[in-house]
């Protein structure tokens, strides 16, 4: 028996309400911002295009802070599962019915945000109710009333479950949703795909927000666990093993690159809606390089060396430390010429999009190596790529530090990369992707209307030797 506390009560009402006026927000600034949209040259004749820029924009505007609104209802409403309050069931003549398994950390939330944010587009485009319920409270549950038989779930997990573990939530989801369609969400760091062959055969398609250009590298033996480590370890002649994480060989055909960083609730928004910072801004720090270094030993050998790096940049004004806030963070990153990026766990770091967003040109090891989307690391068109090693930073510091229009140009072209993925949709884009990719549910009855699901053949790429 649940208990209802007073106090969880009156939390509930409040989510509620926020709730509720948030989705009248978007509701009715969505349906005012599109009917704006598809206005007539007859309609639109004797309004002032200056009037209907302005129109627009101030819609938009509200659609945003609305759908804010509403995320950070849900959040309080996924926060308080397993507290007295029970997770919200799906209507009972919802269309297509999505269960999202989270897991709490900000890197997952950025891959859970986009879904509700383009929450009405997804109802509108494929009939879609979106649900999400913690993981924690997933495992625990002997049942999610209202919150079974989803048609998809797409689900979260920790980075050290065993192969056992992760078989028996795969059991239990499809215990509780027979026919959905079951889609693995990776938000790890690293670029391998350790989970490839726990999961080979479990899920109908694995997402991962960054992966090897070359899927042959994925056949490769490295020493230590990742790329990184292998050459970082062989770099400082650290005591590693030798590893190879096995990919089946039809595994990429249930393969797909999601989004990254980019769709965090603080950025997502400044993408679609903001301007690109201008160039002629005052940016009195010329080098950004807040970096941590506490760590597994190869990582905090690697960041070590980053910070070493810095000291041949004495006479210029380098920012470096740690443990300031966020906002304190970005206004510093706003206020910087250039942005520090070294490899963490990952090649991918929340500050390659913060310094997009920031219009502070992003200095980062070579990533030519590494698929992402939206593609932000174009080598001197959106970044500026470094030595692994860190050996050619004060020459590129330097050089695009007496170049500024060198620097407005990558600037721009990073934030314009980004705000064009999400003007055109690319996360609605995705999903349809994402949705062609599933086979027909498991009873053969799909709900999705006017979606053609495409199941085409695949084909994976021949492993090269650990040599090569």
């Amino acid at each position: 028996m649940q208990i209802v506390t007073k106090a969880s009560a009156s939390r509930e009402v409040l989510a509620r309400t926020a709730r509720r006026v948030g989705q009248l927000g978007i509701d009715a600034a969505s349906g005012l911002y599109s009917g704006a949209q598809r206005l007539t040259p007859a309609e639109a004749d004797g309004v002032h295009p200056g009037m209907q820029a302005l129109w627009s924009t101030r819609l938009a505007q509200a659609s945003n802070r609305a759908r804010l609104l509403a995320w950070a209802a849900h959040r309080h409403d996924v926060d308080s599962v397993g507290s007295g309050i029970p997770a919200r069931a799906f209507s009972p003549d919802a269309r297509h019915k999505l269960l999202l398994i989270t897991v709490d950390d900000p890197i997952c939330s950025s891959q859970v945000f986009p879904f509700f944010y383009y929450q009405p587009e997804l109802a509108q485009q494929f009939g879609i109710e979106l649900r999400e319920v913690p993981l924690k409270h997933f495992e625990t549950a002997a049942r999610l009333t209202g919150l079974e038989h989803a048609d998809t779930v797409c689900f979260q997990t920790w980075f050290d479950r065993t192969p056992e573990q992760l078989h028996a939530l795969v059991a239990k989801i499809r215990k509780h949703n027979p026919t959905a369609r079951v889609v693995y969400l990776d938000w790890f760091a690293p670029t391998d795909l350790r989970l490839a062959e726990p999961l080979h055969g479990q899920v109908d398609l694995y997402v991962k927000k960054h992966v090897f250009r070359d899927r042959a590298q994925y056949a490769c033996t490295t020493y230590g666990d990742t790329n990184l480590m292998d050459f970082y370890g062989k770099l400082y002649e650290l005591p590693h093993q030798n590893q190879h994480f096995s990919v089946p060989g039809d595994f990429y055909a249930r393969l797909l690159v999601g989004p990254s960083f980019a769709t965090a609730d603080y950025m997502l928004p400044k993408f679609l809606y903001g301007s690109a910072p201008s160039p002629s801004a005052a940016r009195p720090i010329d080098l950004h390089a807040r970096i941590s270094y506490k760590g597994t030993p190869w990582y905090e050998r690697m960041r070590r060396e980053a910070i070493t790096s810095l000291d041949r940049l004495s006479d210029l004004k380098v920012i470096t430390g740690t443990g300031i806030k966020r906002r304190a963070y970005l206004r510093e990153l706003s206020a910087s010429k250039l942005c520090f990026s070294p490899f963490g766990y990952g090649e991918v770091c929340w500050r390659d999009y913060e310094a997009a967003m920031c219009g502070s040109l992003l200095l980062k090891p070579d990533m030519s190596h590494v698929e992402t989307e939206p593609d932000i690391f174009r080598a001197g068109e959106t970044y500026v790529p470094l030595r692994w090693d860190f050996a050619d930073l004060e020459e590129k510091t330097r050089y695009y530090l007496a170049h500024p229009e060198e620097r407005a140009r990558i600037t721009q072209n990073a934030f314009l990369a980004l705000q064009k993925y999400f003007r055109e949709q690319g996360f609605i884009e995705h999903m349809r992707r994402l949705l062609d990719r599933l086979p027909p549910n498991r009873l053969g009855l799909d709900r999705l209307s006017g979606v053609q699901l495409r199941v085409g053949p695949q084909v994976s790429p021949q492993p090269k030797s650990a040599s090569a």
